[in-house]
């Protein structure tokens, strides 16, 4: 944001930082009056809020020290005039969770906002919205306008209506993927936080098997899979996961697995996206492609004594989704093999791709293997810095979930003594992830009230304040995405 404001000053400015700074400690403000100093001296200097040259310390001491970020409102006033105002974005919270702020913080930012229309899509037009005030702007009544272009700013937009649907005329062929990533991310985290209803990121979601760009699909399976944790106990929950499998039916070709590995990086890792959701959302024809492959690596790794990175022919973004759906299937045999593989690999990433393979396991006591190994350390698969990552892997796995949630809860301890704060953290969210019910929520504080020591309750307030916000969402959203999708999968 700094660099597209400040353009060929933003690089004098690091020069002159590097050059007066080296060897010397340095502050933040340090770096601010570099900047300064680098748009007083330019010869044609970046030009800020009021027209006058660039004040760089005051436009970062709005980002960097007030609370959260903005989201920008659009509202179309009329046919020729939108205004735009700004605000914190910021989760619903029950009050007894609500952050708390300093009164003497400022909760509003100097924003640049680059945009562009139907007639000029040409990143060009620059406009600011200053602390406590609004701007008016001209527009074109039936065109539609973005802000935001490119995601230069670092704020959310929420747009109202009528300049929603006149934006969507542009989607595929004007707006960039970038850009149609943030929508969507925009969309569903208004959506979160009430300010929109579900139908707008779901709609946008049933555009997805048009999408031939990674970066919009990662962006909406952060939505979905967030959807899921909530509706995972719901009883028309299952409606959600055949709505999903609907649109990735749609997208999924079995040609993709051809495509993983070509020279062409933006098809590879497209292509390495849909084949992860398909398979991983149990779109059957996904699955049963990886199950040859899983058969093909444990033959091609079957004598291998020193890991699978040099053994296994799996295309490197397929792996973990392979190697997942390999051990899903319960053959402790497959186990055995991919941990003996995971202690003797030497490569990192593979050595984690493995790792998420065997956390997919469905069995209880393999599961429960895992978890103790995280305690013991006496493997190479599961270091000490590998806790955290095998928590984050057996989150994704509902089985596994349980068990960690039993785990937890009778040896926590054993983890603070063994200066496992952190992961324990990360064990603790990920176990009560789906919680989302009044009794979840009272049986999740029964167990931190019983915990001995403030200094150990505080490693579980995340944990209580996240299921609290689920709590939240359950009542306040799930019937909408219910019967969303229920309208969804009644059409062809």
């Amino acid at each position: 944001m700094l660099e597209y404001v400040m353009k060929n000053d933003f690089w004098v400015g690091l020069k002159i930082y590097f050059k007066t700074m080296a060897e010397m400690n340095a502050r933040e403000e340090d770096l601010w009056a570099a900047f300064d100093k680098a748009v007083m001296e330019s010869e044609s200097p970046s030009v800020g809020w009021d027209s006058n040259k660039f004040n760089v310390s005051i436009f970062m001491d709005s980002w960097v020290n007030a609370a959260g970020f903005p989201v920008i409102a659009v509202n179309r006033i009329n046919g020729s005039h939108v205004q735009l105002s700004q605000s914190r974005f910021i989760v619903n919270l029950t009050e007894d969770n609500a952050p708390k702020v300093s009164a003497n913080v400022s909760q509003q930012w100097y924003i640049p906002l680059w945009y562009k229309t139907c007639t000029n899509k040409e990143i060009t037009s620059l406009l600011w919205l200053q602390p406590n005030s609004t701007v008016m702007l001209a527009i074109e009544d039936n065109c539609w306008l973005m802000f935001n272009a490119e995601v230069r700013s670092f704020a959310r937009l929420h747009y109202d209506d009528a300049t929603w649907q006149r934006l969507l005329s542009g989607w595929s062929s004007d707006i960039l993927s970038i850009e149609r990533s943030q929508l969507i991310s925009d969309a569903f985290n208004l959506a979160l936080i009430g300010s929109v209803n579900y139908s707008r990121p779901l709609e946008l979601v049933q555009r997805l098997p048009d999408e031939v760009d990674a970066v919009p699909w990662k962006s909406a399976f952060i939505g979905l899979n967030y959807l899921q944790d909530m509706l995972f106990t719901h009883p028309d929950g299952h409606l959600f996961f055949e709505y999903v499998q609907k649109i990735l039916n749609s997208a999924y070709k079995a040609d993709l697995w051809n495509r993983i590995e070509v020279d062409d990086f933006k098809l590879s890792v497209f292509s390495g996206k849909i084949v992860e959701e398909a398979c991983g959302w149990n779109v059957t024809s996904c699955r049963d492609v990886a199950m040859e492959k899983f058969k093909e690596f444990m033959e091609d790794c079957q004598l291998s004594d020193d890991g699978s990175s040099k053994c296994s022919k799996v295309p490197a973004l397929a792996r973990r989704r392979v190697y997942c759906t390999g051990i899903e299937q319960k053959h402790v045999t497959d186990f055995e093999k991919l941990w003996y593989l995971c202690n003797h690999e030497s490569i990192a990433i593979e050595k984690e791709n493995l790792l998420y393979g065997l956390s997919c396991s469905k069995d209880s006591d393999l599961l429960l293997r895992l978890l103790n190994a995280s305690l013991q350390l006496d493997k190479p698969c599961i270091r000490r810095q590998d806790v955290g990552t095998l928590f984050k892997f057996l989150g994704n796995n509902p089985v596994a979930r349980q068990i960690m949630w039993k785990h937890m809860k009778s040896r926590w301890s054993e983890y603070i003594k063994k200066k496992l704060k952190q992961p324990l953290k990360t064990m603790t969210t990920e176990a009560v992830r789906t919680f989302n019910t009044a009794a979840e929520l009272e049986e999740l504080n029964q167990f931190v009230n019983e915990v001995d020591g403030d200094d150990n309750k505080e490693i579980f307030n995340n944990a209580v304040k996240m299921v609290a916000i689920n709590v939240h969402w359950r009542n306040s959203y799930a019937e909408s995405v219910i019967d969303f999708v229920q309208q969804a999968l009644l059409r062809p």
